[in-house]
This record gives structure tokens, C-alpha cells and sequence, in this order.
């Protein structure tokens, strides 16, 4: 019976301790993702900056081109209604633009884009997600577990609740540290 006993308890300390470094492995995941997210959304802004220098257009080109630069990002097919709409997905996140023009104070209106990123797999390959909007860069708490184009898809160009107080979204430095 002491056996039995000693058995059980050494049986019950492997599996916490599996079950802790699955845990672990799982979170370092999760923050690699989206350190992945965050730096991709910061070269997509370059990349596009550099388009405008080149080009002289501020029309995004969108991410079928852009995607072309960078490796592991593939354009996909835009099925959506909205043809100023395009998406591409990457190794732990999926990324969508979407073209807008910005009415000015003085009634002339200027191009811009809304660059949104979220999990590929809500609670896999991130959990939170990524907003550019009117040229400052959000991250924001995904409170639906938006995941892929599967849940959530595709999502809301503008983000209405962006800038508002007591909201799920912080500013973040558009230019990396």
C-alpha cells in the first residue's frame, strides 16, 4: 500500500510538472507571437513610408504588394466586399489594410490607412491586438479572441473604441526603442 501510495505521488508530481513546463512553453509562444506582430506592424509602416518616397502617391499600395518585402508574410485572396480592403497572413498573426481618405480641417481630404494585426490562434499565437489608426499605433486586448479568419473575421476598419477613455486599448510607440 505504501507503494501504491509513494507511486501515485511521484505519478501526480510528473504530470504538474509537465503540466507547468507545457504552461511555460505555451506563454513564451504567446510573447514571441506577438513581439513578432508588434516589429511586423512597425516594418509594414516603413514599408509604406518608403512607398510614399518612392512612388509620391499616399495611396496604400496594400498588403498584396507590401507582402512581396517581407519573408513569411503571404497575401491572400481579398473575398470582402470592400475592394480597398487586403490581408495577409504570417507565422503567429494575420494583418489587414484597409485604405481610407481623411477629411481635413480645411475641407480637402488626404489618404491614409488603417493597419489592424491579430492572432492567427487566439491563445496560441497571441492574444492581443494591434491597431494603426490616424497614424498612432494601438494594442488592444482582443476581447473577443478574435483568432484568424476564422473568429471575428474579418474585423472592424475603423476601431471605434480607439482613443476613448476607459477602453481595452493603449498607445504604443510607432517607432521602436
Amino acid at each position: 500500500m505504501r507503494l501504491l501510495a509513494l507511486l501515485l505521488f511521484i505519478a501526480l508530481l510528473v504530470i504538474a510538472a509537465a503540466s507547468r513546463i507545457a504552461g511555460t512553453a505555451l506563454g513564451d509562444k504567446i510573447n514571441v507571437g506577438e513581439v513578432a506582430a508588434l516589429a511586423r506592424c512597425r516594418e509594414l509602416h516603413a514599408a509604406y513610408l518608403k512607398h510614399v518616397e518612392e512612388t509620391g502617391s499616399t495611396v496604400h499600395p496594400g498588403l498584396g504588394v507590401l507582402a512581396r518585402e517581407f519573408a513569411g508574410l503571404s497575401a491572400l485572396q481579398n473575398e470582402s466586399d470592400f475592394p480597398q480592403r487586403s490581408y495577409a497572413v504570417g507565422e503567429f498573426y494575420m494583418y489587414g489594410v484597409h485604405t481610407v481618405q481623411q477629411r481635413q480641417l480645411d475641407d480637402t481630404f488626404r489618404d491614409d490607412y488603417i493597419l489592424r494585426a491579430w492572432p492567427l490562434s487566439f491563445g496560441h499565437t497571441g492574444d492581443v491586438e494591434y491597431v494603426l489608426q490616424d497614424g498612432r499605433l494601438w494594442i488592444g486586448a482582443n476581447r473577443i479572441g478574435r483568432s484568424g479568419a476564422e473568429y471575428g473575421y474579418p474585423p472592424p476598419f475603423p476601431e471605434q473604441d480607439i482613443g476613448e477613455p476607459k477602453t481595452p486599448w493603449r498607445r504604443v510607440d510607432l517607432i521602436a526603442n
